[in-house]
């Protein structure tokens, strides 16, 4: 990945990454969803046999009727979720000249799906914080967003059908009327 520089004034554009390895982008986005009432995973993506995923970049947004926060995980797994409680993503290419994606499955969760009959195994938390459901009529903070680059760290990396990413809310209680939105965005290669 390179950095993309203003060509005026030749100052980094922080943020702003070009992916120079020509692997396809694949990227899945739901809004306006209404979780479980005590929600466990939001969402699972399962790679397939034959290529790697590299997750690039994820984003979780929420709001609430009444403003409150809860802890979410990003989470590496060696099984994936049982029960037919998740929903399917559209899984969008970045550009349309990409073959298609090959994982197995992306899914999220909602109230009406449930939460999954129970969610894989653990291998380690990949990242950890609390999500912040701000009033719906107080300005919104920034969202919780986390972006693997070169210059940074490395992407979290998912080799197989039995090494699986999930987000996860852990179980706590959602804020009155809370909504959450979601993005991820993943590259995949043949290493």
């Amino acid at each position: 990945m390179g950095r993309r520089y203003d060509q005026q004034t030749g100052q980094l554009q922080i943020g702003c990454f070009i992916d120079e390895d020509g692997y396809p982008i694949f990227r899945a986005a739901i809004s306006n969803i209404t979780p479980a009432a005590t929600p466990t995973d939001i969402f699972q993506l399962v790679p397939g046999a034959t290529k790697t995923v590299r997750v690039r970049r994820y984003k979780i947004t929420g709001f609430a009727g009444t403003a409150g926060q809860m802890p979410y995980r990003a989470e590496r797994r060696s099984t994936a979720n049982t029960g037919t409680k998740e929903v399917a993503f559209t899984v969008a290419k970045l550009d349309s000249g990409d073959p298609a994606s090959t994982v197995t499955s992306v899914s999220y969760y909602s109230s009406a799906a449930g939460n999954p009959t129970a969610t894989g195994a653990v291998v380690a938390v990949l990242d950890a914080g609390r999500l912040g459901f701000p009033s719906v009529t107080v300005p919104q903070p920034g969202p919780v967003y986390e972006e693997m680059t070169e210059a940074q760290n490395k992407n979290f990396t998912f080799r197989g059908v039995l090494d699986i990413f999930a987000i996860t809310l852990t179980g706590a209680a959602v804020p009155t009327t809370g909504v959450y939105d979601l993005m991820v965005e993943w590259k995949e290669d043949a290493s």
